[in-house]
């Protein structure tokens, strides 16, 4: 059974909200598998065999994936005027959009990847101005527990908690889709197997390349959207033969290198609203303009799926300790070392 939200029946916001710390926990072992026919006729606070969902729809609409409807007084479609962050079902500021890698004049149908923090959050928001159609989703990774935000990683329920609330605020669905099982074979034992062979793999860059722009945008191709839009801090242009991956114009924040995995087939499909944004303080403040819990949460830092930080003993755990000479450039040997993960 799905409880009612830690905020009352109606969520933060007066919606039907399902709270993903009732959900998740529940439902994450299972697998997505007959996906298409399943989401499509999704409930509000229903539990559909074969997926992990929670869904909160605007108000007491029940659309399913990929539908938005408008609130009474909120700033979607139909609406007449703008609403505050405590009283609206979507929140919108007046600002100029610093959107994505290519603007289309035409309203398309966008999943946004929710990850609980300020940048996906704020990358939403901006698809949302838009008038996209946007539908939140956020991923069940790591299979992380609850760390009362101590956790320096992105895959917890504490994330999951807070991306639920963000989509709240801004009257889109809401789901979660478990790749969990896809994450520990593609990204985790990855990450063991190639220290056990002597290489320093990046496991961010393999999540991005087999969960993220991979199985993520293949579902959602398969059921309707015509792009993903993330909080990556990168920029899509066209060139000469076709969509290629540029730095962001905030260097300091740049992750186009995390993204270089991508091809020209999946970068057609992907906006990163972030693309423009002069700094992360500008993220900051807008997300906290925007009434978001997330305005000052913390950035993640090291790999999810460690979130105390601690990389040297959790690949000690799954590798071992194996001593090796340290040698100088004239082949002297200076020292000892445990293995490269030491």
């Amino acid at each position: 059974d799905v409880g009612p939200s830690d905020h009352g029946q109606h969520g933060e916001h007066g919606h039907g909200a399902v709270l993903l710390a009732d959900v998740v926990p529940q439902v994450v072992p299972q697998v997505m598998t007959q996906v298409v026919p399943q989401v499509m006729t999704g409930v509000a606070g229903r539990l559909v065999p074969g997926i992990v969902l929670a869904h909160q729809a605007p108000c007491s609409s029940t659309p399913a994936l990929g539908s938005v409807s408008a609130c009474p007084g909120g700033s979607g479609p139909g609406s007449s005027r703008p609403v505050s962050a405590s009283a609206s079902c979507r929140v919108s500021i007046d600002r100029p959009l610093s959107g994505g890698p290519r603007e289309r004049s035409r309203s398309m149908r966008i999943i946004a990847a929710l990850s609980g923090g300020v940048d996906s959050s704020v990358a939403a928001a901006r698809m949302v101005d838009q008038g996209h159609e946007v539908v939140g989703v956020h991923l069940a990774l790591a299979r992380s527990e609850s760390t009362g935000g101590k956790s320096r990683g992105c895959c917890t329920l504490d994330d999951a908690r807070d991306a639920r609330r963000v989509a709240d605020a801004l009257g889109i669905p809401f789901y979660v889709w478990d790749f969990s099982e896809r994450f520990a074979q593609d990204v985790v034992q990855d990450f063991i197997d190639e220290y056990r062979e002597g290489r320093t793999p990046n496991p961010c860059m393999r999540c991005n390349q087999h969960i993220k722009f991979d199985a993520v945008l293949e579902r959602g191709l398969a059921l309707g959207f015509d792009a993903i839009a993330t909080g990556h801090y990168a920029s899509v242009v066209e060139g000469p033969a076709g969509k290629e991956l540029h730095r962001a114009a905030t260097w300091a924040k740049d992750q186009s290198y995390v993204l270089g995995v991508l091809t020209t087939e999946q970068l057609e499909h992907c906006y990163f609203p972030l693309a423009t944004t002069p700094s992360k303080d500008e993220v900051r403040k807008e997300a906290a303009e925007r009434g978001f819990i997330v305005a000052a949460k913390p950035d993640s830092h090291d790999i999810c799926f460690i979130p105390d930080g601690d990389t040297k003993g959790w690949l000690a755990e799954r590798v071992g300790e194996s001593e090796g000479p340290v040698l100088d450039m004239q082949g002297e040997v200076i020292g000892s070392h445990q293995g490269a993960h030491a």
